[in-house]
């Protein structure tokens, strides 16, 4: 229980992600995958994914939009109760299911259970705890762990909607239309030179409107002001 109540003191992804790999090192469980999706008033909604799961199928999941197809995250979508996925419980699913978990037995993921986290401001969310490979005690060991999960999956959805809020808070200062133009200019790939060209003005110009962009989206490279802008619906 102190693992799951030290998530509540969590104050960044890192401390977040810590806090989860402590708690499913408790659980019998190898793997955690956490996704949500926040909305944001105005500005749409934004996702926040965390995982331990291997680095290869974290990219792989990404990349194809698993999401689309995978069992738990759509069974999160329209139920509250915790859904197990082991070979016994996954026949009955389509060819496209089929391909995507067997994608998954490749590498190496197993049986496990998701906790849907659906809120009244409209967030959803799931929290998947896995095992390395499939094995006989999975239902067991969803059993002995079912109250322990669904408290995990609220405290970690809440300790993420204030992470989110606190992000949210650092981007109050508003763009000026022709940071928002170089925004989107940035976003298609041009270079400061290129987009000095656009505006008719000096590279330095570009630079100093760069870095405006950067100090108002509060993060490190252009990469990531993309990045920040798209999922706050800038872009």
């Amino acid at each position: 229980m102190q693992r799951i109540l030290r998530i509540s003191d969590c104050k960044s992804e890192a401390e977040l992600t810590r806090a989860l790999s402590d708690v499913i090192s408790s659980t019998g469980f190898d793997y955690f995958q956490y996704v949500g999706d926040f909305m944001l008033d105005r500005h749409g909604s934004i996702r926040k994914s965390l995982s331990n799961f291997p680095t290869e199928w974290v990219a792989r999941y990404t990349a194809s939009r698993y999401e689309s197809v995978d069992p738990a995250f759509r069974h999160a979508l329209t139920h509250v109760t915790p859904a197990i996925w082991s070979s016994v419980c996954v026949r009955e699913v389509s060819a496209e299911q089929q391909e995507y978990l067997s994608d998954a037995r490749n590498h190496e993921i197993g049986d496990g259970v998701s906790f849907p986290i659906q809120t009244k401001n409209g967030d959803n969310a799931i929290l998947s705890f896995a095992n390395h490979i499939s094995r006989s005690d999975t239902d067991e060991i969803v059993v002995r762990t079912l109250a322990e999960g669904s408290l995990t999956a609220a405290y970690a959805h809440d300790a993420m909607r204030r992470i989110v809020d606190k992000e949210r808070n650092v981007l109050q200062a508003p763009l000026t239309s022709r940071e928002l133009e170089c925004l989107r200019w940035i976003a298609v790939g041009k270079s400061n030179w290129e987009i000095a060209m656009i505006f008719g003005m000096t590279e330095h110009g570009v630079v100093y409107y760069v870095r405006k962009l950067l100090w108002k989206l509060s993060v490190h490279n252009r990469h990531q002001a993309v990045a920040r802008a798209t999922a706050y619906g800038l872009l």
